[in-house]
């Protein structure tokens, strides 16, 4: 990975990097962000924004205000899902299935058995698209101050991949990428590490079919209310925190780390 200049709106760069706009000027007159007029109008140079060796149409969606395309913080939310949805297609039909993934090797890795529905159509089409979803805290209509339902709203981080699903041959791939499922969801060990040659491993290795879905495109959103006002999203911290539930407390510590 490298680092790439890029000029960016001040709105754009508070969406973006989690700041009120509030935030931002006060960086750009104490002279930590740097800017520049183009066109009449102010764009910070923003130095931050990583870039992989994907092509920059890999991490792109609508709503920029809720896009995430720094890759860490994809990453992150990958690592705190466990299972996402394979959708592959069935003639003209979608069909989807569940399935434990890890990121390995710059793809999404998962496993299954040698024969059944999944293999039989990636044989037949390789193509595929994978999502997963971390819920947070449901904004009830009620939190607004009004008796329409118009503005209850789910907030959620959500990444989508589509891509080709390639079958991985190696017994040493395999086993690596075995490990990597392992590491995220036994990160506690107290196994031994999977080793091709090992001869405990071996039939399973030999009877395990492990696929990996290598991105030609992946979006990734972070909705928790940055399209709304500071004052607005401050009262939502209110109200959530006073609520208490799990997903409110930790939507709440979201929320007032980007207000900060």
């Amino acid at each position: 990975m490298h680092q790439e200049h890029q000029l960016i709106s001040i709105q754009r760069y508070a969406t973006q990097h989690k700041l009120s706009t509030f935030n931002v000027i006060k960086q750009i007159n104490t002279g930590k962000l740097k800017t520049i007029k183009k066109d009449d109008e102010e764009f910070i140079i923003d130095e931050t924004i990583v870039k992989t060796s994907h092509p920059k149409e890999l991490f792109q969606m609508r709503r920029s205000e809720f896009e995430v395309n720094n890759k860490e913080e994809i990453l992150a939310l990958l690592e705190e899902c466990e299972f996402g949805t394979l959708s592959m297609m069935d003639k003209d039909q979608p069909y989807g299935v569940p399935v434990n993934f890890a990121w390995w090797e710059e793809g999404i890795v998962f496993h299954g058995a040698m024969e059944g529905k999944k293999i039989d159509l990636l044989s037949k089409n390789k193509k595929a698209s994978f999502s997963v979803v971390k819920p947070y805290a449901f904004i009830p209509s009620y939190f607004s101050g009004t008796t329409s339902a118009c503005p209850a709203t789910q907030f959620f981080g959500s990444v989508i991949i589509n891509g080709t699903v390639e079958i991985i041959l190696d017994k040493d791939q395999k086993a690596e990428a075995l490990n990597a499922l392992m590491q995220k969801l036994q990160p506690e060990k107290k196994y031994e590490v999977i080793k091709a040659d090992n001869p405990i491993y071996q039939k399973m290795i030999a009877m395990t079919a492990v696929m990996k879905l290598i991105p030609n495109n992946l979006t990734c959103k972070l909705k928790i209310g940055q399209n709304l006002s500071d004052e607005r999203q401050a009262s939502l911290v209110t109200q959530l925190k006073e609520r208490g539930n799990p997903l409110d407390i930790l939507t709440a510590k979201i929320m007032t780390k980007e207000l900060s």
